[in-house]
């Protein structure tokens, strides 16, 4: 199974890297880097889970969590600072037909735009933050 896991890292790696070279310009490199430091986190994931074992399995497991939860609280951050740059009120999320996705649309319809995405920024923030707690926690003890 873990050669299963490794093979199918390097396909998404090699289909969302010949995706990003189309639509990446120099204002979006940053997703393209927030990308590649969520494929990093997963593939530290797939090595201390599988090649290590006692402290540094532990401590390599939540560096790699600490990676994509890095990578996840970024693209918050940018994608929702350059909405309210734009003024657009479009959000990923409002086009799914779940409960979330319907509440935010919700919101979004009722003149709520710059809320949202002022709440999907903290949101990242918290993301960040956290991250850095755990690498600092990671490589302090």
């Amino acid at each position: 199974m873990r050669w299963f896991f490794l093979l199918f890292l390097v396909a998404l790696f090699l289909v969302s890297g010949v995706m990003t070279i189309d639509v990446i310009n120099l204002d979006n490199v940053h997703y393209a880097v927030l990308f590649y430091i969520f494929f990093i986190g997963l593939c530290l994931v797939w090595y201390k889970a599988y090649f290590s074992e006692g402290y540094r399995r532990a401590s390599g497991l939540v560096v790699s969590h600490a990676l994509i939860m890095f990578s996840l609280g970024g693209f918050l951050i940018s994608s929702k600072i350059k909405s309210l740059s734009r003024e657009n009120c479009s959000t990923d999320f409002s086009s799914h037909r779940k409960v979330i996705g319907q509440a935010i649309s919700y919101f979004e319809s009722h003149g709520f735009c710059t809320e949202m995405a002022i709440l999907q920024i903290v949101l990242g923030c918290i993301f960040c933050v956290i991250s850095l707690k755990l690498f600092l926690r990671a490589y302090t003890h």
